[in-house]
């Protein structure tokens, strides 16, 4: 199925059903290797949380327009007021104000054509982030909270989820994975709350804390 909106050129030939048909048997898979310890302990599970990979998601919310960055529609009726320049991959062409991506473009997997169908910018982010249309009988897990799941080693001492947002609401949350994969979130710049030893308690005191809290989150 073309998108009605697409401008007749390769990239919008792939079908929108299919790409958004693998995205959710990924994001499946992903979710039935979390809810399967035993499946969680595999070779392939143990291969990731070794390999030492990282994920950086950046969420444009109401960034650029896709005809000013990877899709200026030329010589289409939606086009952009942009010229179209070529790129490192042959046919493949993105706008003129991106001339030093597009010499690195044979790096990068550019995909074009997924419409949501939903004119709402929250229910919106919700699709793009977890995988699943919002639902009130349901909460999904956010990509991060899988990526943390999936990825983290045993016993690391660092958070597997960081969220650096600019305010406002937007899921982040962990969902069946449980609150060791919830975000540790960044909001307005500012470092995340309640993590400042008070001045009242003395350095020893905080130590023993921790370690006590250490031991009970063990068990």
């Amino acid at each position: 199925m073309r998108c009605r909106y697409a401008c007749g050129t390769a990239e919008h030939v792939a079908s929108r059903r299919t790409f958004l048909s693998g995205l959710a048997a990924g994001f499946g898979a992903a979710a039935g290797i979390a809810a399967a310890p035993s499946v969680v302990q595999s070779a392939v599970a143990s291969q990731l949380a070794g390999s030492q990979k990282r994920i950086l998601t950046v969420f444009l919310h109401g960034g650029l327009s896709q005809l000013e960055s990877w899709d200026p529609k030329p010589n289409t009726d939606t086009g952009g007021p942009f010229r179209a320049i070529p790129t490192s991959v042959p046919g493949v062409h993105i706008s003129e104000l991106l001339p030093l991506t597009a010499r690195q473009m044979h790096r990068l997997a550019l995909v074009r054509g997924i419409n949501t169908r939903n004119n709402s910018h929250g229910t919106g982010q919700y699709e793009m982030c977890t995988g699943h249309k919002k639902s009130p009988a349901a909460d999904y897990t956010h990509l991060g909270a899988m990526a943390a799941k999936l990825l983290t080693p045993d016993r690391f001492p660092l958070p597997g989820h960081v969220l650096i947002k600019a305010g406002g609401s937007g899921n982040a949350g962990p969902a069946w994975l449980g609150p060791r994969y919830a975000a540790v979130t960044l909001e307005e710049g500012q470092p995340p709350t309640h993590t400042t030893r008070p001045t009242t308690l003395a350095e020893a005191t905080d130590l023993r804390r921790n370690a006590f809290r250490s031991a009970a989150n063990d068990q």
